[in-house]
């Protein structure tokens, strides 16, 4: 565990110059796991490699990594710091990376110690730009999660990124200015054509005409993502005679309650 107070050693053993290339841009993310701010992180660095960029990518936290190898596809300069570092060297290693992949600009992406050091990279780094991107506000925790962080930290990042214009007038009503929040709308990138005949075969073994729409719910299954919600919306589908098949693709702790109330309105 991290000693309170440690002194954090600066020296640089090395200094390791990567040859010139396209800018280079860091991503500090927290984790790279299965889930819709991790897909859009990793859609953001397949997005700006395919147009040159060099990617760098550090996770801090410990956790299962199960798209260490989706990450490294796309980028592989991939980092879990907890691997290799004990958490008082995590700035002198950031300010090697910076340095030694000519770094121009930091993305953070929900990453608490990425926001935490910023001050320290930005001393270390002045020449660096520095920037965060958010999702979602979490009242339940921190006082907004991440997004406050980035009302907090504005003064020592160059922008704010949201994904929704609701986002940007909630950190503006927590002290932030809006001038400085550009929304960035989370896209996908449209399937490609079916020529395998996936769809009728996923179809004819759920049982689903060709000719009913399907409705798919994808993501956890909590709170946040309002699951008793989906189960009002098909209800009403339902009590209207509109034809469909729901599939909810997903796990979380509200799962037994999505249960219980797709039974009790006579969806299943």
């Amino acid at each position: 565990p991290p000693s309170p107070f440690a002194t954090i050693p600066e020296d640089l053993p090395f200094g390791n110059r990567l040859a010139a290339g396209g800018p280079g841009i860091l991503f500090l993310v927290p984790w790279l796991v299965t889930g819709g701010a991790d897909k859009v992180n990793l859609d953001w660095i397949r997005g700006l490699a395919g147009r040159g960029y060099r990617l760098s990518v550090c996770a801090p936290l410990q956790a299962k990594h199960e798209w260490h190898s989706e990450f490294c596809a796309a980028t592989p300069d991939v980092f879990i710091l907890r691997h290799f570092l004990e958490l008082r060297d995590f700035p002198r290693f950031l300010v090697y990376l910076i340095r030694s992949r000519r770094i121009a600009t930091v993305i953070i992406s929900g990453s608490t110690v990425g926001y935490q050091l910023v001050p320290y990279l930005r001393s270390r780094c002045p020449d660096v730009v520095f920037l965060d991107l958010s999702h979602v506000e979490e009242p339940h925790w921190l006082n907004g999660g991440h997004p406050r962080f980035g009302a907090g930290y504005q003064d020592q990042l160059d922008l704010n990124i949201v994904t929704t214009s609701h986002l940007r007038d909630w950190m503006a009503g927590r002290g932030a200015d809006p001038a400085r929040i550009e929304v960035c709308y989370t896209g996908v990138e449209a399937p490609a054509p079916d020529t395998t005949g996936r769809r009728q075969t996923l179809r004819g073994r759920l049982q689903v005409p060709q000719e009913t729409p399907v409705l798919v719910y994808a993501g956890r299954i909590c709170a946040q993502k309002r699951p008793a919600m989906l189960a009002e919306i098909l209800r009403e589908l339902a009590a209207l005679g509109v034809p469909f098949r729901c599939l909810v693709v997903g796990d979380g702790e509200l799962l037994p309650a999505l249960r219980r109330q797709v039974r009790r309105y006579g969806l299943k």
